[in-house]
């Protein structure tokens, strides 16, 4: 399959120049229906598929460790249960990743490991892309520079793959998280999440974003045409989420979303392909 169209965004310190596949494929908590989310077969699954990204939730536990886990406690997801940052990485490590989005992995091993985020990077090092999600840093204090630290120690900062494409995207919903790591990095592309009606966003506050980040991402049930049109007008491109089905996901790629979260990746690589033959 040939790689899709890319366009070419300055970061907010005109720096370096990213050039992002148009739409961004992003596997959100990889390919979680077919292996446990967050998992590594759940990853490998999604690079097998070839996306984009791969999207990592991270939390941190008790003895500071970065592991990747969309939830504050591994009830959900894990045969295990308790909140994370209460526990050490060794309490952690003697649970599994049991769930995916479809529910139990009955037929799937029952040993897939929880994995730290230096896992992940010694597993796949510079063959895959990764979209890394910080928490508030309220609630984690010290996880920005303890990213930052292993981002660095695996040689991904200021990184690209073959086409151009940035090693590493950061997003959160916290803007005083992706500050500090604007601070201490400004060369990470930075994605602002944001889960309300744009509607009441004011172009300042737009202005203001695009000091730090270089778009957001959004949920799309929230998200109109006219204001898809508005973020591109203020240089911030659009990353929309989380679509599940190929008709949402084309609607939005009409309306010009510059990328999408999805938990079938599958399905968002078979229509860019269908697309990209027309």
């Amino acid at each position: 399959m040939s790689k899709h169209p890319t366009s070419t965004v300055e970061d907010v310190e005109e720096v370096y120049t990213w050039k992002l596949p148009v739409p961004t494929a992003i596997a959100h908590r990889g390919a979680p229906y077919f292996a446990p989310e967050h998992s590594i077969p759940s990853y490998e699954q999604a690079k097998a598929i070839g996306a984009d990204y791969i999207e990592i939730d991270l939390q941190m536990t008790k003895d500071g460790v970065l592991i990747a886990m969309h939830d504050k406690s591994l009830d959900r997801t894990t045969d295990g249960n308790g909140e994370i940052h209460s526990l050490n990485l060794e309490e952690v490590k003697q649970f599994h990743a049991t769930m995916s989005t479809t529910g139990t992995m009955d037929n799937l091993q029952s040993d897939v490991e929880i994995p730290t985020l230096e896992e992940i990077f010694q597993h796949f090092g510079h063959s895959v892309n990764y979209y890394i999600e910080t928490k508030s840093p309220y609630d984690y204090p010290g996880m920005e520079k303890e990213l930052l630290k292993l981002l660095s120690k695996y040689d991904l900062l200021e990184k690209t793959d073959e086409n151009g494409v940035p090693k590493v995207i950061v997003q959160s919903f916290s803007q005083e998280s992706l500050k500090l790591v604007h601070k201490q990095e400004p060369s990470i592309p930075l994605i602002l999440l944001i889960d309300q009606d744009f509607s009441n966003i004011s172009d300042e506050q737009l202005i203001e974003w695009k000091k730090f980040v270089i778009g957001v991402g959004a949920n799309y049930q929230k998200l109109t045409e006219a204001q898809i049109d508005n973020l591109h007008g203020h240089d911030l491109i659009v990353h929309a989420f989380t679509i599940n089905d190929s008709e949402t996901m084309k609607k939005y790629i009409d309306y010009g979303v510059d990328g999408i979260f999805t938990d079938h990746i599958n399905l968002l690589m078979n229509l860019i392909e269908e697309l990209e033959g027309k």
